[in-house]
């Protein structure tokens, strides 16, 4: 062959690859608007939380917690970074934790009052960082109608019950149903006439809706309980400084305020009335993200090390209970937990006040332990 052939023959193959490329690219393209192909796309992080919250067996239950229950149609939502919770097991820093807020059209509301659109605020969303993808809680679009069992926040904003699940989907018969995060067991079936009217309907008994840890920040509200006048235990206001200290070698989880000198760190909150708070204690470890139906964020294990990762937060054994006035509380930290010094990394801080049998929502703060 010549070298005039030769070129010809190298210039015929370049032709023929660029030509399959452009091929590849327009056949990716969606509505005719081409996009580079998947393999070429940087995949967003995903992370999972979890959510501290009960769980209501009945209808009633369920109602009787709720300051606000409507029927609504979702308009839109937007979505708004918050602030990083602090680092993964590995040392990564997390990414700000988005919540999205959903302009609801209200078409009929089953208890309490409220104008004709309400704000519904949930923990997550997709964010320049990453997705971040509450475990249990309802996905919402636009356009959807469900049936919302709400608390009122302070800041104007209602935030379902039951750690964000308490929002029941419409079936096509037009009853709706509540998830087992919702119900602590079975899936249930609710109807409008049924919590106006009080039925008393249960779920099966099942597992309980049990301690677990959310990467984002909680919601501080509270509100009147089923048009009574006593208020469910709130805490806010809480801080742990320093965020980072060494664990104490020896002594009891908590200090009392009086003694918190000697701890290395200081929790500082407020609560509404008198109450017993419980305390939890969670570790960010990395996780993977298993693919399929129901993804969830799994521990990494030699078959699936090189799959998406996402930040798994585990609730550890030992939480402990203390008790607060109304008003400014705080207590000494000393980072040990079940008897043991936590380990170096970085955890969750979670607090939940009760009184009178009525459990408040949980609030959260970031920590890290030093070497």
């Amino acid at each position: 062959m010549t070298i005039a052939q030769r070129r010809a023959a190298l210039w015929t193959a370049v032709a023929a690859i660029v030509a399959a490329l452009v091929a590849l690219v327009a056949i990716d393209g969606d509505g005719g608007g081409a996009k580079t192909h998947a393999s070429h796309r940087t995949a967003r992080p995903v992370y999972h939380m979890h959510a501290d919250h009960l769980a209501y067996a009945s209808i009633d239950d369920l109602t009787a917690a709720s300051d606000l229950v409507v029927v609504g149609h979702v308009a839109s939502h937007t979505t708004d970074p918050s602030s990083s919770p602090g680092d993964d097991g590995a040392g990564d820093p997390l990414p700000p934790i988005p919540h999205t807020d959903y302009s609801v059209n209200v078409d009929r509301v089953l208890k309490g009052s409220a104008g004709s659109v309400v704000v519904v605020s949930l923990s997550g969303g997709t964010s320049p960082d990453g997705r971040f993808v509450l475990d249990g809680g309802p996905l919402l679009n636009d356009g959807d109608t469900e049936m919302f069992f709400l608390q009122a926040g302070s800041d104007g904003k209602y935030y379902p019950l039951a750690g964000g699940a308490a929002v029941a989907d419409r079936q096509s018969d037009g009853s709706y149903i509540l998830t087992p995060d919702a119900t602590g067991g079975a899936p249930l079936s609710v109807t409008e006439a049924a919590v106006q009217g009080g039925t008393g309907s249960k779920a099966n008994p099942g597992t309980t809706g049990g301690p677990s840890v959310q990467a984002g920040p909680g919601s501080t509200s509270g509100g009147q309980r089923g048009g009574s006048t006593a208020t469910v235990a709130k805490a806010s206001h809480m801080a742990i400084v320093p965020r980072a200290f060494h664990a104490a070698r020896s002594g009891p989880p908590v200090l009392a305020a009086r003694r918190s000198r000697k701890a290395p760190t200081k929790v500082s909150y407020r609560l509404n009335m008198d109450a017993v708070v419980r305390v939890f204690v969670s570790r960010a470890v990395p996780g993977r993200l298993r693919s399929g139906r129901g993804s969830a964020c799994v521990a990494v294990t030699k078959k699936n090390r090189r799959g998406h990762r996402c930040t798994r937060f585990l609730t550890l054994p030992g939480g402990f209970t203390t008790t607060g006035k109304a008003g400014s509380d705080s207590f000494g930290f000393t980072g040990r937990l079940g008897g043991r010094k936590l380990a170096p990394g970085n955890y969750v801080l979670s607090l939940t006040p009760s009184a009178g049998g009525d459990i408040g929502r949980p609030v959260r703060t970031a920590f890290r332990i030093l070497r």
